[in-house]
């Protein structure tokens, strides 16, 4: 098996105090994401992630955690798939770094010609 990772956030993001914004990108194969994994430094960090524009982690909400989580998923995507992930820092004091890894899958073909 292939795995292809999407890194989103540390080290290259810093989430200002009391801001959010969404990061982007397509992602880089067609496959399965198998799993993201959330390190997040601060209860106060909101995080979403959406498949276009659709909400896949959580189902609604956001997740404010402080510890680092690998959430299992199985969902399809293709090279034309928008990776979004959502952050919302609503800590007065701080800014934050977190770190959101999106594991890929590699869709393999089947020896009948179909994608599995």
């Amino acid at each position: 098996m292939s795995y292809e990772y999407v890194n989103f956030g540390y080290p290259d993001t810093i989430l200002p105090l009391l801001t959010g914004f969404n990061l982007e990108e397509l992602s880089p194969i067609n496959g399965i994401i198998t799993a993201i994994i959330i390190d997040s430094p601060s209860e106060f960090v909101g995080i979403r992630c959406l498949i276009d524009q659709i909400q896949i982690l959580p189902v609604e909400g956001e997740i404010t955690i402080r510890t680092s989580i690998k959430y299992p998923i199985s969902r399809s995507v293709n090279m034309e798939s928008r990776l979004v992930v959502a952050l919302d820092n609503h800590d007065p004091l701080n800014p934050h770094t977190p770190s959101i890894v999106w594991e890929i899958k590699r869709a393999i073909l089947s020896e009948i010609g179909g994608v599995i």
